[in-house]
């Protein structure tokens, strides 16, 4: 058996979806698999394989599973073995009738990227066992479920979380100024949860203020032409930044920068958008310069909905 989940970029509405706001979201080109194979011996046998294919966890656990495991077990297997436990509950039984399995996960995605290794192994995991994805995610990382969605969907979606169930709906975005667009990476992971933890900890901005956010992802959805697109992109980091009181990263990073440059998801790491009304050379070239230099155009990473 096998299956496969995309992974995501957050287009729109960083942070403040959790709080309820209207975000957009994109599904990559790149995700993770899932494949499960009758083992040998009993109990459950995970092996996790980075996008070289070389192993980076490995472990086993005996059925019903038991725990915490021994004093300096990994966190990753720690965190694994939450994940199983918790499909338990959702579905007492079910690692009984799985059986003896050998499960093998293989990112297409070096793992510091953030584009979602954790939210595809869920949507993954959920698939298998039939048990609610927004329930066990829940359970295990949290969050608002947007990188969800966008691993069950595979199509751009504009989403919403709401407190009896998350919402969203697939739209068309397929920008005809998406030659424009360049996704760079800023050479470090960024942890979403910490991220969404500290947020947590300041003042929730009020409905009205929400609303006047989630106005850009509608605007980036319509927009017609670059110079629209790169002032949707220039209101929305000035919004986010004053509510976290951080500088926004082309005014931190990239302040000669020509075009427009936005964070995806959580701020200070992992991939930022930038517009270019230049040769994609020209714009490779600038950031390379300052020694980024994983660069992408936007078809390369998005994929067509």
């Amino acid at each position: 058996m096998q299956w496969y989940a995309p992974g995501k970029l957050l287009l729109s509405g960083e942070y403040v979806v959790l709080d309820g706001a209207l975000a957009l979201a994109l599904p990559c080109r790149l995700g993770q698999r899932l494949t499960v194979l009758p083992a040998d011996r009993p109990g459950i046998h995970w092996t996790s394989l980075d996008r070289d294919g070389k192993p980076w966890l490995e472990a086993s656990f005996a059925v019903p599973l038991t725990g915490p495991l021994s004093p300096g077990s990994p966190p990753a297997q720690e965190r694994l073995l939450g994940i199983l436990k918790a499909i338990e509950t959702l579905r007492p039984g079910f690692w009984e009738q799985a059986g003896p399995v050998q499960v093998t996960t293989r990112l297409e995605f070096p793992r510091d990227w953030g584009l979602g290794s954790s939210s595809t192994l869920i949507a993954l995991l959920a698939r298998w066992a039939g048990v609610d994805p927004f329930v066990l995610l829940e359970r295990t990382f949290g969050g608002s479920g947007y990188d969800l969605a966008c691993a069950l969907a595979g199509e751009p979606l504009l989403y919403r979380k709401r407190a009896e169930a998350a919402r969203w709906v697939s739209v068309p975005f397929r920008p005809a100024l998406a030659g424009a667009l360049h996704l760079v990476h800023l050479g470090r992971k960024q942890g979403s949860r910490e991220g969404s933890r500290q947020y947590r900890g300041r003042p929730a901005p009020d409905r009205a203020w929400l609303e006047r956010v989630e106005s850009c992802s509608r605007q980036l959805l319509c927009a017609r032409s670059l110079p629209e697109f790169e002032n949707a992109l220039r209101w929305h980091e000035q919004q986010i930044g004053s509510l976290l009181q951080i500088t926004p990263v082309q005014e931190a990073r990239f302040p000669d920068y020509w075009g427009a440059v936005k964070s995806l998801g959580a701020w200070g790491g992992d991939f930022v958008l930038a517009t270019s009304d230049r040769s994609e050379a020209k714009t490779r070239s600038y950031f390379e310069k300052l020694g980024y230099s994983t660069v992408f155009p936007y078809h390369k990473m998005v994929q067509d909905p």
